[in-house]
């Protein structure tokens, strides 16, 4: 399984050359486990958008099959060294380099995530099922992917140095369910 990260806000247009990088399947938190701030930096940027999951094992996608190769849809928070210029693998390696919210599909999943934090900060990112399925074609056009695939669609800044305690939240933009909730330990 691979994550691969596009460094875009998620209202960019899409371009073909767009960079990607790729995080380790490690660095993944799920089931609302807290994220511990690193010692490795003194300040950490949250940024939130949306994740998708790869369901077939593809290579040479159309980008009008893609969609058959989506099975999810998830929020989710990425997290870097704040003082970071620029965008390196090497800053997403560690535990909660990606948090991800709970899974839904294509049919049930709502226009868009609301990403708040327990300090005010509100951040709303569309699911853009046209642009995810571009994603998959240029993906799929360029190497293998595999079942359990991971693409990070775009993000968007939502917190910068978050106290101890702190909490993210992501709901639903059609019924308000609570999709993803952590805390910043």
């Amino acid at each position: 399984m691979k994550v691969l990260v596009f460094d875009r806000c998620s209202s960019d247009d899409f371009n073909k050359d767009t960079v990607a990088e790729m995080i380790p399947d490690s660095a993944i938190i799920k089931d609302g486990k807290p994220f511990f701030i690193p010692a490795s930096a003194p300040g950490w940027q949250y940024s939130c958008g949306v994740a998708v999951r790869v369901c077939r094992l593809g290579k040479n996608i159309s980008e009008k099959f893609a969609p058959r190769y989506i099975d999810a849809y998830a929020p989710c928070v990425t997290t870097v060294p704040a003082a970071v210029d620029g965008f390196n693998a090497l800053n997403r390696c560690h535990e909660g380099g990606i948090i991800l919210g709970e899974w839904q599909s294509p049919d049930e999943c709502a226009a868009a995530f609301d990403f708040t934090t327990s300090t005010g900060s509100t951040v709303t990112v569309d699911v853009n099922k046209s642009m995810s399925a571009a994603m998959v074609a240029l993906i799929g056009s360029r190497g293998v992917l595999k079942i359990g695939d991971i693409i990070v669609m775009g993000q968007d800044r939502l917190a910068v140095d978050l106290p101890l305690d702190s909490r993210i939240r992501a709901v639903s933009g059609a019924d308000g369910s609570v999709l993803l909730d952590f805390a910043v330990k």
